[in-house]
């Protein structure tokens, strides 16, 4: 009788571990999106549990209120439909797609801050006359000893809205984080994109 009050103690807890760990942690605890609201786009958090959405804005979280948590509702449930016609677009423009050459993806920058795992910030297109589709993003975290804590490349594409020059965006790229006192720096390797003709 004490073997099966144990087990069904073990299984009650392994069951409850499961769930939390998949309500706060699997995939994780925030659903990112990005969303089209007074004819530009932001980027958006909301909390899986609780449903609090925030909105990023000039490199911080700021919370949504009611006027933009509906029109979060909105555009989610014209997204799908959006994405549909966003394809048929690019599909019919045949655009040329290219890697930038070098002495134009200089004139492309951004400044980023780190929230938890989350890389956020704002890039400006700085070129002339190229559209950007695409980006790479190389991004070093070191230790307080400066020794590297990790080296990766991330890819963000712009899908809903191309970046076109002269004009900036915020972008936020899921990475492994970094600890409170490591350092970061970043730079953007190569550039994908077309000409504005």
């Amino acid at each position: 009788m004490n073997k099966l009050r144990l087990d069904i103690k073990v299984a009650t807890t392994i069951c409850i571990t499961i769930i939390i760990f998949s309500i706060c942690f699997y995939p994780t605890l925030y659903r990112y999106e990005k969303i089209k609201y007074n004819n530009s786009e932001v980027i958006v958090k909301i909390n899986r549990v609780t449903g609090k959405t925030l909105y990023f804005n000039k490199n911080t979280w700021h919370e949504a209120k009611n006027e933009f948590s509906q029109a979060i509702n909105i555009d989610n449930s014209i997204k799908h439909k959006d994405n549909q016609v966003d394809k048929q677009n690019i599909k019919q423009t045949n655009k040329n797609i290219v890697e930038l050459p070098k002495e134009e993806i200089k004139k492309i920058n951004g400044s980023f801050k780190f929230f938890g795992n989350e890389f956020l910030g704002n890039i400006y297109n700085g070129t002339d006359n190229w559209i950007i589709t695409k980006i790479i993003i190389r991004i070093i975290v070191k230790k307080e000893d400066g020794t590297i804590r990790w080296d990766n490349k991330y890819s963000y594409e712009f899908t809903i809205n191309e970046l076109k020059p002269m004009e900036a965006d915020d972008i936020l790229i899921k990475t492994i984080g970094k600890s409170k006192n490591d350092t970061f720096e970043f730079n953007i390797e190569t550039v994908y994109g077309y000409k504005d003709n």
